[in-house]
């Protein structure tokens, strides 16, 4: 009963039973809106640091997302994950994710580093010496709650006070390859 409460008193007006939902929503107003996926417009190394160090020093691989901020802008983080059976969906192409897992925990909540006009996502780092770590790394994870609705539905809440900047959702693929999917970024005002 508590967690039914809790899901009512963050979304109001939530519809219970909505099948066509997918993806990642969160609460404005009296709406729940949808946080459209985003894809990367790049990548990067920086190979300065290793170089100067002859292959001692590693390099650390981004990726770049297009835009200074996200256009999704919240004060007060609170999501919806909608996943759904892969027989409902008619396009998988930017909701895969959704249709394999069915869980939350299988998403890394982020903070994005600003740079220029621009935000970008460590996934790993090169060595000459001791190789390839591919993965975004565990330190920059930000840890959060699911209360789940219903089978396929969860309410997820960020399990500490979010200041302010640039965050998104990443899907935890195996090898670090989530980071290649698109991203569900949002700001914090």
């Amino acid at each position: 009963m508590k967690r039914f409460l809790f899901i009512l008193l963050v979304f109001p007006s939530l519809a219970f039973g909505q099948s066509d939902k997918i993806g990642i929503y969160y609460q404005y107003e009296d709406s729940v809106i949808k946080i459209n996926p985003i894809k990367s417009s790049g990548y990067k190394t920086n190979t300065l640091s290793t170089a100067l160090t002859m292959g001692i020093a590693s390099s650390k691989m981004v990726i770049k997302f297009r835009g200074e901020s996200s256009i999704n802008k919240l004060s007060d983080p609170s999501f919806i994950f909608f996943f759904q059976p892969a027989e409902i969906i008619k396009d998988i192409t930017n909701y895969f994710n959704f249709i394999t897992s069915h869980i939350p925990n299988n998403f890394i909540l982020v903070k994005l580093d600003k740079k220029g006009k621009s935000r970008e996502l460590n996934w790993g780092k090169i060595n000459v010496y001791s190789g390839t770590d591919i993965g975004i790394p565990e330190d920059i994870f930000i840890p959060f709650e699911a209360y789940n609705i219903d089978e396929f539905s969860y309410v997820v809440k960020p399990s500490i006070q979010l200041e302010e900047g640039e965050y998104a959702f990443v899907f935890d693929g195996a090898n670090g390859s989530g980071a290649f999917m698109p991203i569900f970024d949002f700001s914090v005002n």
